[in-house]
Formats: structure tokens, C-alpha cells, sequence
């Protein structure tokens, strides 16, 4: 019925009501529901919340226009509830952020990315045993396997940083992580050699890709909040490895399969990336800026390969401990071999402890006296397992070594990402390249010392590049009054 029908012939028992009265009613609630929507948009606390929606503020107090500094403050408050909340507004379109809510923070968000790489990265390999039984592998073909495991990943690092800064580190992530998870299926249900060869590097690929873009997402979290998040990450992976591990355990001990273990890691990764994809934040070209997408080559600050050496010195340590400690501790002092793997198992929870607390000691000290002194007690550690006459001082020494060297990377990704800010996928991609090399050749080059001499030597020389490391970091880290003269 029209208006002017329901003005001439109302209802029984309704009042008429005038047809002007009825379209100024009907100008006011639409005129409500704007400002309602534009106070959605809003962040809690915005002075132009009272503005727009005409709300009169209390007497005595300063009517907030939106201009000036009141805009300026209101603008920078607006990002700072963007960073929080990236999906936008319910109706905000204008970054092309996700229309429904995400149910999780940006920081968890990121941290369900690092446990679920952790525990992709090490399940399978904690299955190699049944690999190896079901394909009739040599030793030296379960070489090849890692191998190419660890070459898919710094061929995909060598070009993710610029797919990152490109289309964002989210988008990337987005990606990476699931088809990391589908590729690790694959691999679980390979029945050739080459199957499994070709599996294990792709799966390799797309560890390099996540492993990029996580610490990009970790280190923009950093830059944009001020809070350091970065070493709780690291312990996260390592969680997340230590899940793996337990699942490839227990799967095991109940006569399953590899492929069986690999479709419920998958599977526990999906379903958690399906809830924390979402809140991942944007950091590459704007949507309407599209048309000026290119991957090209991007030159980042010379300060980036000092950061790429201390990475390389880091993970070449890393490995190296973590590839020979165990013989160490079972030829150098007799011990018996589940015993030496308890002492690397004390190496690698001191790692973890170190990263649980390291963003408290960043927090309280700052980057570069943190990871100088996280160096100097991996240093020391190194001295005593040295000179240690027993078996138990030689623990003792990994687990300072553990303490010490849980700092350092996580500082190093930061560092990358503050560096090269708007290119941060980029530098971070850079220096996690030298720290994959590191870690590539850390235990191959302490064998060759340890061939040569002995493993006494070999543990000499890491204490040697243990020092250099502190005098690296020294140069390397920057501090903020620092970065504000750059």
C-alpha cells in the first residue's frame, strides 16, 4: 500500500499518521543507521565517535571536532585498532580485509602458525624408521631425503621474499601452510624412492615459504604493537616439534601407518589454520594498488648481511650441537646411548626455557644486550663442555649453550625486519637463507673436523665462532637511538 493510500485509508484502529511525518521518520532511522555504522568503524576510546554520532559530550569538556590534531590522533588510533582487529569493520572493504571477523588475534594467530610448521617439520622425520623398513632404504638414501628436504627450502626462500612484499606475507602464509600440510600427505603415502625424493623436497618448499612468512607476520606484529613476540614464537616451533615427535610416538606404538600419522597431523593443521588463517595482517600492495604488483628484485641496506652472518653462525652452532652432541657425550665419556640422547634432550628444553623468557629479556635489556649476552653464554657453555672431566659438567655445558643460543635467531629475524621495513619479508627471507645454510653446513663441517682430529677439535672450533658471534652481534643489532639517526 502506498503512503498516500495509508494516509487516506489507515487501519481500523490506528491513528492516521501524515504522510510527511512518516518520510521524515523513516530519513531519521536511516540517518541513525550511518552513524551506527560509522561508529563501527571507530576504535574504542576515538573522540569522533561523540561527533558522528551526535552525542553530547559532558559540560565542561572540549568539543572534539574531526580535524586538526583531534583527526590526526583519531587517525593514528584507528590504525592502531586495525592492526588489532585486521578483518576491519563488519562493512570496511577499503583494504580489502575479510568480511566476517576473525576468531583469533593477529599474535595467536601467528603462533598456531609456528607450532603447526613445528610439528609438519619433525613428524615425518620422526617416522623415518618405518620409511625406511617400507622402502628398504640405505643410509645414505635417508641422507639424500633430508637433503632434499632442506634444498626445497632454500630454493623457495630464495624467491618468497619478493612473492611477500609483492601480495603480503598473509597472502603467502594463507598458502603455504596448508598445501605444506597436503604435500606432507603426500609424502606419507609415497611407495618409490622417487615418490618419497620428490615429496620430501616439495614439502621442503613450502616449510621455506612458511617458515618466511610467519616471521614476517611475528615481526610486523613487533613493529606495529611494540610488544616483542619473536622468541615466544621460536618456543612455539619448538612446541610444535615436540607434538610432532609425540605423535609419531604414539602412532607408532599403536602399529599405524605413516600415512596414517600424516592425514592426523594434516588434518590437526588444517582445522587450526581454518580457524587462525583470518587474522593474519596484510603488509604487501594495497588492492588499488594492483596494477603496481611486480616481483623484482629488491635491494635492501648492506646492515642486512651483518644480520645474515650472525644467522649463519647461529644455525651453523645450532646444527652442529645438535647433530654431535650425542656421540660426544657416548664416545668422549662412555655414557650410555639413551642416556647421551637425555643429555641432548636437556639441550634442547634449555633452548625452549630460553625462548619462553628471551622476549621478557628483550623487553627489560633490549635486542642487542640480549643476544649479547645470550652469545657469550653460548660461549661459555661451549668452554665448558670443553674442558668438562665428566659427563655431567658436559650437560651442563649444552645447557647454557641451550640458553644462550635460543636468543640469538629470534633477535636476528627482528633486527632483518626493523632494518628493512617495507621490505621486510624480503630481508627476513635474506637472512633466513644464510641461517638454512648455516644449519646445512654446520654438521657436515664439524664432521669433517672431527675426521680430521677429533670431536674435542670440532667442539673447539664452534667455541671459536661462538666468540666471533658476540662481536657480530655487537655490530649487527641496532638500538633504537641507533635506527632513529639511520
Amino acid at each position: 500500500m502506498s503512503p498516500t493510500a495509508f494516509d487516506q485509508h489507515p487501519p481500523d484502529g490506528l491513528f492516521p499518521i501524515p504522510v510527511k511525518l512518516q518520510h521524515a521518520t523513516l530519513a531519521s532511522a536511516a540517518q541513525n543507521s550511518e552513524r551506527l555504522r560509522r561508529e563501527a568503524r571507530q576504535p574504542p576510546g576515538c573522540p569522533s565517535r561523540h561527533h558522528a554520532l551526535g552525542r553530547r559530550q559532558p559540560q565542561g569538556s572540549v568539543r572534539h571536532e574531526p580535524q586538526g590534531g583531534s583527526q590526526i590522533c583519531c587517525h593514528a588510533m584507528m590504525m592502531m585498532y586495525r592492526a588489532d582487529h585486521p578483518g576491519g569493520a563488519p562493512d570496511d572493504r577499503r583494504t580489502g580485509a575479510n568480511v566476517s571477523l576473525p576468531v583469533a588475534s593477529p599474535r595467536r594467530a601467528t603462533l598456531a602458525a609456528f607450532v603447526s610448521s613445528g610439528m609438519l617439520a619433525v613428524v615425518w622425520v620422526a617416522r623415518m624408521p618405518a620409511i625406511r623398513d617400507s622402502l628398504g632404504l640405505s643410509p645414505s638414501e635417508i641422507g639424500l631425503v633430508l637433503l632434499a628436504t632442506a634444498l626445497g627450502s632454500i630454493a623457495s626462500i630464495a624467491f618468497v621474499g619478493r612473492l611477500a612484499v609483492a601480495f603480503g606475507s598473509d597472502a603467502v602464509l594463507r598458502r603455504s601452510l596448508p598445501l605444506m600440510a597436503l604435500s606432507a600427505v603426500v609424502l606419507g603415502f609415497s611407495t618409490t624412492y622417487p615418490m618419497l625424493l620428490a615429496s620430501a623436497a616439495v614439502t621442503g618448499a613450502f616449510l621455506g615459504m612458511t617458515d618466511v612468512t610467519m616471521n614476517s607476520q611475528a615481526s610486523l606484529i613487533e613493529r606495529r604493537s611494540g610488544v616483542r613476540v619473536l622468541a615466544g614464537m621460536h618456543a612455539g616451533w619448538s612446541f610444535g616439534s615436540a607434538m610432532g615427535a609425540g605423535l609419531a610416538a604414539l602412532t607408532a606404538a599403536l602399529g599405524a601407518g605413516v600415512s596414517t600419522t600424516m592425514m592426523i597431523a594434516a588434518l590437526l593443521v588444517g582445522m587450526v589454520w581454518a580457524l587462525t588463517q583470518g587474522a593474519y595482517i596484510h603488509d604487501g600492495t594495497q588492492p588499488d594498488q594492483a596494477g603496481e604488483r611486480r616481483v623484482g628484485r629488491i635491494r635492501l641496506p648492506q646492515a642486512i648481511f651483518v644480520i645474515g652472518m650472525i644467522m649463519t653462525l647461529a644455525f651453523l652452532i645450532e646444527g652442529a650441537v645438535a647433530g654431535w652432541s650425542t656421540l660426544y657425550l657416548h664416545d668422549q665419556f662412555g655414557v650410555a646411548a639413551w642416556l647421551a640422547a637425555v643429555g641432548y634432550l636437556t639441550y634442547e628444553l634449555a633452548m625452549v626455557t630460553g625462548r619462553l623468557v628471551g622476549d621478557r629479556a628483550r623487553r627489560r635489556w633490549g635486542d642487542r644486550r640480549s643476544a649479547v649476552v645470550g652469545s657469550l653464554l653460548a660461549s661459555v657453555g661451549l668452554a665448558l663442555v670443553l674442558v668438562a672431566p665428566a659427563s655431567s659438567l658436559a650437560v651442563l655445558g649444552l645447557i647454557v649453550v641451550g640458553l644462550g643460543q635460543s636468543v640469538v635467531v629470534p633477535i636476528a629475524f627482528a633486527a632483518a625486519g626493523v632494518l628493512a621495513p617495507d621490505v621486510a619479508a624480503a630481508a627476513i627471507a635474506r637472512v633466513g637463507g644464510f641461517g638454512y645454510a648455516g644449519m646445512l653446513a654446520g654438521p657436515a663441517a664439524f664432521g669433517v673436523v672431527a675426521q680430521a682430529t677429533s670431536m674435542r677439535a670440532g667442539f673447539l672450533a664452534l667455541l671459536a665462532l661462538a666468540v666471533f658471534l658476540v662481536f657480530a652481534v655487537r655490530r649487527g643489532v641496532k638500538t633504537p637511538d641507533e635506527l632513529a639517526r639511520a
